[in-house]
């Protein structure tokens, strides 16, 4: 956690963070935080978040950071700037954020936010989200309520997608590749304003009244082809070009001079609403309606006092949504066919297929979707004298879901389940649940799916489809998985994830799958059948799982072919082999898998073993070489060395017992360290001689790299001389391998008056720490290689003659001056 007060100002750099960093200001109020060069992990499934609570107005600097999400949650504003290098898989703008203030988002780099969520509301002190910078690369969506976002001058954006009310604003300048407008509920408003010259706007259902603003220029507007009904613009700007959609308000055209017509006079229509409309019409039923052939709602009316269907000339009967006309029903023969009737109704069918069935009704077309359900019914009858009377009723009976809801055999004709199962693969550990569609349905004919899990009557989880319908057009089949510690929620675009609202043991009795299909009708399947283990999810640790199982052996072996390591464990108690389903041993350094051998048939091999044990090859030429496990290949370097051993045993009751080694023995350097002929057939030694020139008073050590290798193979030298067993010096390599990445002989200079420290890139020159007359009798040269493993070879043949380094000397000077050196007996003497 970070706490910067107001006027306080704290820098994080060069630090790597497993879990969460939590940004927040203290009584006094906010401050500034710098973040530089700094890697937030997630630690199994968990953490790898930088969470904003509270920022100064200059906020959050961000240099070089690494996250897997960036979430923000600060109410009164935050000022977030990533600059070069920065990495964040998503960012999330929560609902409450901003509320009295501006969140205002800048990225310098394409590729710095792959996915950006605005879920703030807006409300009357939100100045909304600002976008400012390159999110070229980044799909930005808007979800909260009443948004505000504006796309800042010279800001490039890939794709904003907006699913509710919202308002998007583009400075000039501004550069939005496209905009797709999908409103999840009927009747929201989207306005559109500035500069969207670049902008092709896609209208994914027609849910929502768009407008276009007061001096906008618009790029295209166009409707998606699987959009049933009118997309109606109002546009109050400029629409460059349109596809499927119609404007309203488009610029005036100056009319034709005609001269002027007398218009024939209409006698007046005099329209009764209120009371004095219900003393001649009343409404009666308005409910849902499943009969007789329909699927929809039906509508009825009496006619008051002495009044009989005789005394109508005709009536017209519609259904609204809110504003929005769904459907008209006008009178055909209704009134000539019952004469003397009070009580009239009429039917409206959804799904059209009642249109014109018999001669009572002129049945209009239904022009909403199915599941557009109506909020009034306005019944307009027209008496013999002129007179139109209009009701309302706004009291809908029944249950509208059953219109375009289906179950049963119904729903299992359009999907069906298929997989209900236990998972644990690809980072979940939880449950899948797959479905299929039936006939020619493919994914590209279904507007959105919903996955919900059920303990009885609670509910677990739900996932809804994010970008899997677009991602995979023409699938039939799909899947969705549940993660049950909660660390998979939001890890990718297919699907949005629910948060896991039960205990890792809550076991699902029941998937619950609903497809909406493009036409609005909701299929609605069940499956009942889990497969698997759930037990599996939910292992027993600790002393209870050391009672079952205990770890034996954890070290290094190099025999029977394996040069690597072996880890053994015993079952406690009467427990055999056969009473085991299935064993895991992995091995890790520090929280990175190295690798993971499980049991194939040894359980079957020895049904009647208490002591077990599986050998790790990390050169990987004992992979899958016998039948007993199933041998994972070695994901590390060969100078890996595992820091435990983690064992995972299912009993045949489903239980899972997990236990922990970390105690290796043995040396792991015997692994990857080779000597003698071995060494030697990879790296031999040249030269090893007195030294003086090029600015060196001292020695040289040379090698030659066998066979095909090369500088290149090579991931780091280091030669040091000795002098019996004192270490004089020692040289690494710094960038002579990339300097000459071809080079096959290479060598290094040891200078003994310690001059030639550090003076070129080639390599690091270690301090000379013996007297200047102090002779090597050996020099050891260490390569490792690409691949990890560690070459040791020697050469004790020094040649030259190492008393030339070092000679006594007589020299005549007129004048001695300070910081004058001379050799003395083998030492350097400094005048001071």
């Amino acid at each position: 956690m970070l706490v910067a007060g107001k006027d306080k100002y704290i820098k994080l750099a060069n630090a790597v963070v497993n879990g969460d960093i939590i940004i927040k200001g203290d009584k006094t109020g906010a401050g500034t935080v710098y973040l530089d060069n700094v890697t937030v992990n997630r630690v199994k499934g968990v953490g790898g978040t930088i969470v904003v609570e509270d920022v100064a107005d200059h906020s959050l600097h961000q240099e070089n950071v690494t996250a897997e999400q960036l979430k923000v949650t600060d109410v009164n504003g935050a000022n977030i700037i990533a600059g070069n290098g920065t990495r964040i898989n998503s960012v999330v703008v929560t609902e409450n954020a901003g509320t009295s203030g501006q969140i205002n988002l800048e990225s310098q780099e394409k590729g710095t936010y792959g996915t950006v969520l605005l879920a703030a509301k807006g409300t009357a002190k939100s100045e909304g989200t600002n976008l400012k910078g390159d999110f070229s690369e980044s799909s930005v969506s808007v979800t909260g309520a009443g948004s505000k976002v504006n796309v800042d001058k010279d800001a490039t954006v890939k794709e904003i997608n907006v699913s509710t009310a919202a308002t998007l604003s583009a400075s000039t300048g501004a550069n939005i590749q496209s905009v797709n407008l999908a409103a999840n509920k009927q009747g929201q408003n989207i306005t559109l304003n500035g500069d969207l010259s670049n902008t092709t706007v896609n209208v994914r259902n027609a849910n929502a009244n768009i407008t276009v603003g007061e001096n906008t220029t618009v790029k295209e507007v166009t409707k998606d082809s699987s959009v049933t009904g009118t997309v109606t613009i109002e546009n109050k700007g400029t629409i460059n070009k349109t596809t499927g959609v119609e404007v309203s308000k488009n610029p005036p055209v100056t009319p034709p001079v005609t001269p002027p017509v007398t218009p024939p006079v209409t006698p007046p229509v005099t329209i009764v609403t209120g009371e004095e409309a219900e003393r001649f019409v009343q409404p009666q039923d308005f409910g849902v309606m499943q009969l007789s052939g329909v699927n929809g709602y039906t509508v009825g009316f009496g006619l008051q006092g002495t009044t009989e269907a005789k005394d109508i000339t005709s009536i017209e009967v519609s259904l609204y949504k809110s504003d929005r006309l769904l459907a008209t029903n006008t009178s055909k023969k209704v009134l000539t066919q019952y004469k003397e009737a009070k009580s009239l109704s009429t039917p409206f069918d959804v799904d059209g297929t009642f249109d014109g069935l018999d001669d009572s009704w002129n049945y209009g077309k239904w022009q909403g979707s199915i599941n557009d359900v109506p909020t009034k019914a306005v019944i307009k009858v027209t008496a013999q004298d002129g007179k139109v009377y209009i009701i309302e009723n706004e009291h809908l009976t029944g249950n509208p879901s059953s219109i375009y809801t289906k179950t049963g055999e119904e729903a299992l004709s359009f999907v069906q389940p298929q997989d209900f199962g236990v998972m644990q693969l690809s980072g979940v550990n939880g449950y899948t649940v797959g479905f299929a569609l039936q006939g020619t349905t493919q994914a590209k004919d279904i507007t959105s799916i919903e996955v919900s899990l059920y303990k009885d009557n609670t509910l677990l989880a739900t996932n809804t489809s994010k970008d899997v319908l677009t991602q995979y057009k023409e699938a039939q089949s799909l899947s969705t998985p549940f993660n049950i510690n909660g660390t998979f929620d939001g890890s990718d675009d297919s699907w949005n994830y629910g948060h896991w609202n039960g205990r890792v043991d809550d076991v699902p009795t029941k998937a619950v799958i609903k497809v909406t299909g493009r036409d609005g009708k909701v299929y609605i399947v069940e499956n009942k059948k889990l497969t698997g283990n759930p037990a599996a999810l939910n292992p027993i640790m600790g002393d209870e799982a050391l009672s079952f199982v205990q770890p034996e052996d954890f070290g290094v072996m190099q025999l029977s072919g394996v040069n690597g390591y072996n880890v053994g464990f015993a079952l406690q108690g009467t427990t055999q082999a056969k009473d085991i389903t299935s064993i895991e041993v992995s091995l890790y350094k520090g929280e990175r898998l190295l690798a993971t051998n499980t049991s194939k048939e040894v359980l079957t091999q020895y049904p009647e073993a208490k002591s077990l044990s599986t050998p790790f090859d990390v050169d990987g030429t004992f992979a899958g070489s016998d039948d007993s496990w199933n041998y994972g290949e070695w994901q590390g370097s060969i100078s890996d060395v595992p820091t435990k051993a983690v064992i995972k045993v299912t009993a045949q009751d489903g239980k899972v017992y997990i236990i922990e080694n970390e105690h290796l023995t043995g040396n792991p350097s015997s692994i990857y360290t080779k000597t003698g002929e071995e060494a030697l057939n990879f790296v031999q030694p040249e030269d090893f001689g007195v030294m003086q020139s090029s600015g060196v008073n001292g020695y040289s050590v040379g090698f030659g790299l066998q066979g095909t290798t090369k500088a290149s193979d090579i991931a780091s030298v280091e030669v040091s001389l000795y002098k019996g067993d004192r270490l004089l010096a020692t040289n690494t390599s710094k960038e002579v391998l990339t300097q000459y990445p071809e080079a096959k002989s290479l060598s290094t200079p040891f200078n003994i008056n310690g001059t030639f420290n550090g003076s070129d890139d080639s390599w690091n020159y270690g301090h000379w720490n013996g007297r200047v007359d102090d002779v090597p009798t050996k020099a050891v040269i260490k390569v490792t290689a690409n691949d990890g493993r560690l070459y040791i070879i020697e050469n004790e043949h020094l040649s030259g003659e190492p008393s030339l380094l070092s000679a006594n000397k007589t020299v005549a000077v007129d004048t001695i001056n300070l910081g004058d050196s001379f050799i003395i007996n083998g030492n350097i003497v400094k005048i001071i």
